[in-house]
């Protein structure tokens, strides 16, 4: 839908910068995109320092201790669905949908390796950075104005994809989604956030009454994950353990990145927090928990008429 609404208000697709000395842009981009993680970071050290009970929930009743191997079929299925190439794949996109009945069985010979030994190569966890302007109104000379976009390799896409069907097979036989939730869950999306809010918006003008509803934006919200905290999660709460624990923690830690501008590129950088959001593992839904962690624990009329307010609706959103 905002794709259309784009489309029909005339906004072209973002560029990157054009600089005439972008080999020197590139290592300033990358330095102000590492200095802005740090920054929140030595804000966020108090928190990442303290215990958390609410890691000790358990939101399971069975565990997962390694990740069912793909087939040919499931690695074919997930190599044609891939349209987008990064500057680090050894073939186009296209060419590799022309090739797939021969290029299959070794994908899925590594995919099954990488599971199996529960590592997933460093060749595979490297990530080009493009800065895009976040908005054309914004200040092309402004490095604030740019937001980093990751890609990485279609091979690094197809193990994560597989990984990425099994966990969201784990997290809804467990039902560990949260009813509300519209972010990395299948059939929900903001389009279906935006339509519970407004319906529950009007239907509360329609009763006579008020309504407060609270935005939080999180700056850099993913980037700035603790892996070892994440980790913690993942085993204590989504009963994550043996092969499948190892594998996830060997996606997350030893990441590297460069900012690329151009046929121009900076150093090598390495992570040391965050989830990769070009992926399309993300740990969403854990990534998603461990950000955020709304649950919605009352959705109840309630009156203020003692301090002179009219009935409302409140939602208490309990961040953990």
């Amino acid at each position: 839908m905002f794709r259309l609404l784009r489309s029909l208000d005339g906004q072209r697709i973002q560029q990157q910068p054009e600089f005439r000395l972008a080999a020197q842009e590139c290592e300033l981009f990358s330095c102000y995109f590492r200095g802005k993680i740090d920054n929140l970071l030595s804000g966020l050290q108090y928190f990442n320092d303290i215990d958390r009970p609410s890691d000790e929930i358990r939101c399971f009743t069975d565990c997962i201790d390694e990740f069912d191997q793909p087939t040919n079929t499931e690695i074919t299925a997930i190599c044609s669905a891939t349209k987008k190439t990064c500057v680090l794949d050894p073939l186009p996109a296209n060419q590799l949908t022309d090739n797939i009945t021969r290029i299959v069985p070794a994908i899925t010979r590594i995919t099954n390796t990488s599971l199996d030994e529960r590592v997933m190569p460093k060749s595979l966890k490297h990530a080009i950075v493009r800065p895009l302007l976040k908005k054309p109104s914004l200040d092309k000379d402004t490095l604030s104005s740019y937001r980093p976009v990751s890609n990485l390799t279609q091979l690094s896409k197809v193990i994560e994809k597989v990984v990425a069907l099994r966990i969201m097979t784990h997290v809804s036989d467990q039902q560990m989604v949260e009813c509300f939730q519209s972010a990395y869950r299948k059939n929900h999306s903001t389009e279906t956030a935006l339509l519970y809010v407004t319906s529950a918006v009007k239907t509360a003008m329609d009763k006579k009454q008020g309504t407060i509803l609270l935005l939080v934006d999180f700056s850099s919200a993913f980037d700035t994950i603790n892996h070892n905290i994440l980790i913690r999660r993942l085993r204590l709460r989504y009963g994550f353990v043996g092969k499948a624990l190892d594998w996830l923690t060997s996606y997350l830690k030893e990441r590297t990145q460069r900012v690329v501008i151009g046929d121009q590129s900076s150093n090598k950088t390495t992570l040391t927090t965050g989830v990769p959001q070009g992926s399309v593992l993300n740990l969403g839904h854990c990534s998603f928990h461990y950000t955020f962690n709304l649950s919605v624990t009352s959705y109840e009329p309630m009156d203020y008429s003692s301090i002179n307010m009219p009935m409302i609706y409140r939602y208490i959103l309990i961040l953990t």
